[in-house]
């Protein structure tokens, strides 16, 4: 008795899968925007430093800031938006971001202000 041998599977037609995607383009900005904030938080944090008179007494705290830069990095104003705490951890908090100048630049589509 022959026992009958079943035929392969035929292979199915390799069907090309589409994922809806932006355009290369549309999410450049967001990318390179990205990676110019990273760089600025980066460049900023090398010119950290505690103060001695800060440290002496105790104090911590963080200080949060807003600034305006120009296309070229330089830093037009500052301020302090929500204080740490300490008058003195804040007045570093504002001299670390001048010793940082040049910051790095924006990137070309980056909103500037008028």
């Amino acid at each position: 008795m022959a026992i009958p041998i079943p035929e392969p599977p035929k292979p199915e037609p390799l069907v090309e899968e589409k994922h809806a995607t932006a355009p290369p383009q549309a999410n450049a900005p967001r990318v390179s925007v990205a990676r110019w904030q990273n760089a600025l938080l980066a460049h900023i944090e090398r010119f950290k430093r505690y103060p001695d008179k800060a440290r002496s007494r105790g104090d911590q705290g963080s200080a949060k800031i807003a600034f305006t830069i120009d296309r070229e990095g330089r830093l037009l104003s500052s301020h302090i938006v929500q204080t740490s705490g300490s008058s003195t951890l804040d007045s570093e908090t504002l001299a670390m971001l001048a010793r940082a100048q040049p910051l790095p630049r924006p990137p070309d589509q980056f909103p500037m202000p008028t």
